[in-house]
């Protein structure tokens, strides 16, 4: 039987993949009454309006009954990222995918921008730096030779269409605003997709008035904003990282020690952080505000303890490197689902990966920059090794 209260989420992210796809038949079908540098500056316009509705009666709401805050915001080098995912995702990709679709049909369209996920791993891994597993990298390989296959015109020059190649273009340029939107996942997913749709649809509107497109209030004008809004706002990457909601939320994520800094610096961002490792580890230092938690500590004891006060939390465990943390927090996620949590985290490559980012740590004298590493083998895991410390620093 489906509990609705634990697979609510997963059924939103079903019903926003499917109206994306639904999009791209119907942006196909708009191509007639529109030049495609217009349908891709009005279809993304269309998802920023929606947006920009969405994000206004949140905050009216949010006034109504005022909580704790639950998104950083936007400053310093997330300028940088987010132009770069509006230039790469909103202007440049919708424009390749309408041209794309002015010379393929829908259902090969449709079928091709399954590429978008393979070419996102890709772009994780060989860009990004990003850790990928075998059984992902045969999955990607599969998935590449279904798109080439599917895209293959024996009849043509060129064993790839233009058109098709355009549409692969666009994949890559949404694997690209993938990439760069995770960097800026902390903030506030709606505020992210709606700058995005703002922004790219209006640049590309400008465009396409620059070239001497006019336009009239056509079924066609309107039918474009809607399916902007419901298709491509839906389907941002911003909300697909955000976590709150996401159909991953009802598992620990792995976050990011930037976008966990970036948590903990909102003043009233209601966040608990456990400390999973022993005693002596923690005692050399540990994140400021964790809590130590016994790693031999019973689902029931921790719930007991601490059930209540995470039900409106945003949880975080950490350990050494992320192990012994994702395993805790797996032994105690029925209860803390049966409590009513909902975002779960561990911190990605644990207390190394926070000291090599110049996160602050600290002791029972205060700051400090040493590192307790579990072992031996993992001292080479830290960016500064003379920092590692095996006992508690004399202050």
């Amino acid at each position: 039987m489906v509990d609705l209260s634990v697979q609510r989420y997963a059924l939103f992210a079903l019903a926003a993949a499917a109206l994306f796809g639904a999009s791209t038949p119907l942006a196909k079908l708009l191509l007639g009454g529109l030049p495609p540098l217009a349908l891709a500056g009005l279809l993304y316009l269309g998802s920023g309006l929606g947006l920009l509705v969405v994000h206004v009666l949140g905050r009216l709401l949010a006034k109504a009954a005022p909580g704790e805050s639950t998104e950083a915001s936007l400053g310093g080098r997330d300028y940088i990222w987010l132009a770069g995912a509006v230039i790469a995702g909103g202007v440049v990709a919708p424009v390749l995918l309408m041209w794309g679709l002015s010379g393929s049909g829908a259902s090969e369209a449709s079928l091709l921008l399954n590429l978008e996920g393979v070419v996102t791993m890709l772009v994780a891994a060989l860009l990004f730096r990003e850790a990928v597993g075998a059984r992902v990298w045969v999955a990607a390989v599969l998935m590449l030779v279904a798109g080439l296959v599917l895209s293959w015109q024996p009849q043509a020059d060129a064993k790839l269409s233009l058109h098709a190649i355009a549409i692969i273009g666009a994949c890559f340029c949404w694997a690209l605003d993938n990439n760069l939107t995770r960097r800026i996942s902390a903030n506030d997913p709606v505020v992210l997709a709606m700058i995005k749709g703002l922004v790219a649809g209006s640049c590309n509107l400008a465009l396409a008035f620059a070239l001497g497109l006019h336009l009239s209030a056509t079924a066609a004008l309107a039918g474009a904003l809607v399916v902007g809004f419901l298709g491509y706002a839906s389907m941002q990457p911003s909300w697909a990282e955000s976590g709150f909601p996401s159909p991953r939320s009802l598992e620990p994520v792995e976050i990011a020690a930037i976008d966990l800094e970036k948590r903990l610096a909102v003043p009233r961002f209601n966040l608990i952080l456990f400390d999973t490792r022993s005693r002596a580890e923690f005692d050399v230092s540990h994140l400021k505000s964790a809590i130590w938690l016994d790693p031999e500590t019973s689902p029931s004891t921790f719930l007991a303890a601490f059930g209540r006060r995470a039900r409106n939390a945003y949880v975080v465990f950490y350990c050494t490197m992320g192990q012994r943390s994702m395993d805790y927090a797996l032994h105690v996620l029925d209860g803390l689902e049966q409590k009513g949590v909902r975002r779960v985290a561990v911190l990605k490559g644990g207390i190394i990966a926070w000291a090599n980012a110049s996160g602050e740590l600290s002791d029972a004298g205060g700051s400090t920059r040493f590192v307790h590493p579990f072992n031996l083998d993992s001292v080479k895991a830290l960016s500064q090794p003379e920092l590692a410390r095996f006992w508690p620093h004399l202050h």
